[in-house]
């Protein structure tokens, strides 16, 4: 029985390693290396969209749309987002659910979700209001305010997309913090009833998750038809409000990245070289089957922003116009999700391009990045743009000005906010986390031995992101 706390004890810290022996392993960052390349693009997507938008055609208008569409195919970032969140915050429940590891605690997890994305998000909001947006602080935006301060600001078109446009995807995300537990106990009633061998039970998990991708598709099915019918059912808005919001709430995309994480803790307890082998022969078709897959989504995107661009190939494509609302997102989160699952299974060839040190560093900025890079790209085009003179008429120094305007201003603002307010929080949260497993460990008899190798345990955990 104490031999079993060991063990559960050691399988909750999130070992967020590819399996290697202990000197392959990393030393400074409990994270998977690759994962962090994947969150680095994410954000660099993001900013290369908004900037696209507030310099527009600066690449399809001199290049082949079929050319040109994947350039702009920025606002994917956001859905790569999403994938990422879905593995990482799963990966606790998978060892549990799939090898009856220890149950993650619900408070620690709140805990954690919170330190380590409120206070951060709060004061950008802040600066934002009173910097950018002072109409918030006026009596007739309160409302609208209200929402921001909740996180539930995706929710009517009043709110969305206003104020500081990524924000609403920090709703999406933070509502999945919340569900996510209880979504973890349905699994768990299900899964108790098959019988407790890990492949079985990874199927079982599997199976949910496709169940999740179904749910997100039907909403997103369901709001679409409803979403621009307000006042006509004023239970069914509310509703649709939680369940929908104004642009779905994304499960799908979750769900994938959750299905990913299955298998890698799977892969990673079992460590089977048969498994492994097969894995990095089959990972570069997966690769190329997830950046088929992402063409395809990048060329749809542009022809519904560009109807009447692209010629035949594009023209064959309004076929599927009518189901791009309903489809797009799950086209594109497993596109991203192939790529991920190639390259965390694959040959460390294919993984080392987003392996390298600045591509771990920017993902270590990307969360302050996020919320700080529009409002400045937006000041840039309304201030500092027009006093440029002819530079406006260039597009290629143009578009190079915004990026250098990211570096010498979101950048700094953004390894500051990480510095002094995310890397704080996240060391509290670990130190609590900490806090807690040595009052369990002084509640439970041990012998001396196993003591000492369950503090050990605890004491080499690392904050993660």
């Amino acid at each position: 029985m104490r031999l079993n706390l060991a063990v559960s004890l050691s399988a909750d810290r999130i070992q967020a390693t590819r399996p290697t022996t202990e000197k392959q392993a990393p030393k400074k960052h409990n994270t998977i290396q690759v994962l962090d390349g994947f969150r680095a693009i994410a954000i660099l997507l993001v900013i290369s969209y908004h900037i696209e938008q507030k310099n527009p055609s600066f690449i399809h208008k001199f290049l082949h749309p079929q050319i040109g569409a994947p350039w702009t195919f920025g606002t994917s970032g956001v859905n790569l987002f999403f994938v990422l969140s879905g593995f990482l915050l799963f990966m606790p429940y998978a060892r549990a659910l799939i090898f009856q590891a220890k149950w993650p605690s619900i408070r620690q997890f709140y805990l954690r979700r919170a330190l380590r994305i409120l206070p951060a998000y709060y004061i950008a909001l802040a600066i934002d209001v009173v910097v950018f947006q002072p109409q918030y602080l006026q009596p007739d935006h309160w409302k609208q305010l209200f929402l921001f301060l909740i996180l539930f600001m995706d929710s009517t078109t009043t709110t969305y997309q206003q104020l500081n446009g990524p924000f609403w995807t920090l709703a999406v995300e933070w509502q999945f913090y919340m569900l996510l537990p209880l979504v973890m106990l349905g699994f768990l009633f299900v899964l108790k009833r098959l019988k407790p061998t890990p492949r079985l039970r990874l199927g079982g998990v599997l199976g949910l998750c496709f169940l999740l991708i179904i749910y997100g598709i039907v909403m997103c099915y369901i709001g679409g038809l409803y979403a621009h019918k307000p006042g006509e059912n004023i239970i069914a808005t509310i509703v649709l409000d939680l369940l929908y919001g104004t642009n779905g709430k994304y499960f799908e995309n979750f769900a994938i990245g959750m299905a990913i994480s299955g298998c890698y803790i799977y892969a990673q307890q079992i460590q089977s070289t048969f498994f492994d082998q097969w894995m990095k022969r089959l990972s570069p078709l997966i690769l190329g089957a997830g950046c088929l897959i992402l063409y395809f989504a990048a060329v749809w995107t542009f022809r519904i922003a560009n109807l009447s661009k692209g010629g035949a190939f594009f023209l064959r494509l309004a076929l599927l116009d009518n189901f791009y609302s309903v489809w797009a997102s799950t086209v594109i989160a497993l596109g991203y999700g192939c790529c991920m699952f190639a390259l965390l299974f694959g040959p460390k060839i294919l993984r080392s391009p987003l392996e390298i040190s600045f591509l771990r560093n920017l993902a270590l900025i990307s969360y302050g990045l996020y919320m700080w890079h529009l409002p400045f790209i937006i000041f840039f085009h309304d201030h500092i743009l027009p006093t440029l003179g002819n530079l406006v008429n260039e597009r290629y120094k143009l578009y190079a000005t915004y990026w250098i305007c990211m570096f010498l201003v979101a950048f700094p603002i953004a390894i500051t906010s990480y510095i002094f307010i995310e890397k704080p929080c996240i060391a509290f949260s670990h130190k609590k986390r900490i806090q807690d497993r040595k009052a369990q460990l002084e509640q439970i008899p041990t012998t001396p031995m196993l003591t000492v190798q369950m503090q050990e345990q605890s004491a080499s955990s690392l904050p993660s992101n």
